[in-house]
Order: C-alpha cells, then structure tokens, then sequence
C-alpha cells in the first residue's frame, strides 16, 4: 500500500491561492472525524503518486505524520487545465462497509485475435469491507475474438461474496466488433470486381 505524504492546511487558506503556489488540496472525511481533515500536497509528488494509484484505492494518508489507512473517493480534474484541482478521501475503519469503484484495466489491446475492440465500462461499483476493498480489474484483452463480449457478471469481482456490486451485472465492458478497415477493403473489392466485370 502506498503513502501520500501531504501537509495539514489551515481552513483560512484559500485553495486557489495553494494552487498557484504548487499545490492540490484535499480533505478526509470519515465516520469518527468531526470535521474533515484538510491538506495540501505538492502536485508534481501528488502526480508520481497517481501513476499507480487512483479513484478507488486504498492508500496510507500521511497528514504531517499523522497516518489514516484511506480509500480514495474523488480526484476533481480539470480536462481544459491539465490540472487536478482537488480530491477527497474517506477514513477507513475496520468494520466500517463502504462503497468504491474498481478501475477496470486492458492489456495487450494490440493483440486483439479479430476484430476491433470497444469499451463501454471504465469501472464497477460495489460496496465491501476495508480488508476486501479491489482497486483495479485486470482484463487480458488478446484472449478475446471476434464477437464476444465481457459483462459485469463475467468477472471474479462478481463472484466474490464478500463484495456487493452495485453496477447492473448485465452491463457490457468490451466487446469484439468488424474492423472497419476489414469493411473498407471488402466495399473496396466489390467495386473493383463490379468494375471489372462492366
């Protein structure tokens, strides 16, 4: 598990202020915090952290050496800037269920055996214990061919008691459809054989 290392912010600060000095700003939340914790964390160190780590990971937050076992909620990011504006954590307590998203993660998209490959789900929603909590959900993308599809329901997520999965188990992720290229060439040859022919 890795530590987001981040320094307590004062209520008073103005976060747009924080941002133009280099820094994302965030807040933990939790059943036995009274009032969310407030924090700032460089951006380039919030950046190298968010290579492996995302919405939905649990994580260790390191608030001026105060650590919380913490699950990432929300990173609000702004698409226009480039930037990350805030985010949010939720305290984790052992017996505490809370509700999470796993990060459904393709490999080998290259080695599709037919067919041209669509996404339709980034990730599942479902609720769990701390200890059961799964961030990411690998799919080996170069075992699929031409036509087959992989549902919520298809996957181990799915199939783990200890889970509750919130997100319609019937809900398509991927699926293998015609390369339009492959379309492309056979419109291409029947041209050139009705020419031909003529």
């Amino acid at each position: 598990m890795d530590t987001l290392k981040t320094q307590r912010r004062d209520i008073a600060a103005k976060a747009k202020k924080l941002r133009r000095e280099g820094f994302v700003v965030g807040s933990l939340f939790g059943k036995e915090i009274k009032d969310s914790l407030l924090f700032k964390v460089d951006k380039l160190e919030l950046a190298k952290f968010l290579r492996n780590n995302g919405k939905g990971s649990k994580v260790t937050l390191d608030i001026d050496g105060e650590k919380h076992l913490a699950l990432i909620k929300s990173i609000d990011y702004d698409p226009f800037k480039g930037v990350i504006n805030e985010m949010s954590l939720q305290e984790l307590l052992k017996d505490e269920v809370v509700k999470s998203v796993a990060e459904i993660v393709i490999e080998n998209r290259d080695k599709v055996q037919s067919g041209v490959l669509q996404e339709d789900l980034t990730e599942v929603s479902y609720s769990a214990l701390p200890a059961d909590l799964v961030d990411k959900i690998v799919i080996d993308a170069s075992k699929l061919k031409f036509g087959e599809v992989v549902k919520v329901k298809d996957l181990e997520i799915s199939k783990n008691p200890k889970l509750t999965i919130h997100t319609n188990p019937e809900a398509i992720i991927l699926s293998v459809s015609a390369s339009s290229i492959n379309e492309e060439d056979t419109d291409e040859d029947t041209t050139e054989s009705t020419t031909g022919v003529a």
